[in-house]
């Protein structure tokens, strides 16, 4: 089995070297816990190796995304000039039909995923698309009630599971499962969990792999802290 680097080699090593080619993983956890630090690692790692990859962000602006990347040690700046990485914004493909026209949001979800899908193709016509990362799924579906935000989301999971690229879905950490719509952490095939502990009266950051379809995953809690370059394991 094909396997893709997560960018982090220390979880790699907990995934038999990375994650099965074309699955979707789910990064869940708190805000401040580093999932778009990790996001960023897995882009980074696919713009290294000479793949081209779309980042999708809605925490950030591009300008942010850019800048947060910059101080990591990426040059995500670079990579879009060369057309080796595009960055949408939800408002892009939220607000656009899939002709690029503006126009209301849909309140169907068949046709709201259809439009972030469709965006989504346009670029990959363009290139040979490999790597995708969706930050947030929640913000995609947050001005919907619960119910269709499940729907908007599993069209979307539906959408992206179809085009074959190896993605990294980001969800906030729900109090009774791994995503806010309760639906994602089931249709994923993996689920990295990055969890905030704390001992002594200081905090500190664990990750964890939940699942990950047909491989053997290292079953530990591991700390890590975040600096440049990334997400690293406490020895």
């Amino acid at each position: 089995m094909k396997r893709v680097s997560s960018g982090i080699p220390e979880l790699d090593k907990m995934v038999e070297g990375g994650f099965p080619e074309g699955d979707v993983v789910l990064y869940s956890g708190v805000p401040g816990m580093g999932k778009t630090v990790a996001c960023i690692q897995f882009v980074a790692d696919g713009i290294k190796k000479g793949e081209d990859c779309i980042y999708v962000a809605s925490e950030e602006t591009r300008g942010k995304l850019i800048e947060h990347a910059k101080i990591l040690g990426f040059d995500f700046e670079g990579a879009v000039k060369k057309k080796k990485l595009e960055i949408f914004q939800v408002e892009d493909v939220a607000f656009h039909d899939p002709l690029g026209r503006k126009c209301k949001l849909s309140r169907d979800p068949e046709q709201r995923a259809e439009r972030l899908a469709a965006a989504i193709r346009q670029w990959m016509d363009k290139c040979k698309g490999k790597r995708l990362v969706i930050d947030s799924l929640i913000a995609y579906a947050l001005d919907e009630g619960v119910m269709h935000n499940v729907l908007i989301n599993s069209e979307i999971f539906r959408m992206i599971a179809d085009l074959g690229m190896t993605t990294i879905l980001v969800s906030e950490l729900s109090s009774e499962g791994y995503s806010r719509d309760k639906i994602t952490e089931i249709l994923a095939d993996g689920i990295v969990l990055l969890r905030r502990g704390v001992e002594g009266g200081k905090g500190y950051k664990t990750l964890e792999v939940v699942k990950m379809r047909d491989t053997k995953v290292v079953d530990e809690v591991k700390r890590f802290e975040i600096s440049k370059g990334g997400i690293k394991f406490i020895k």
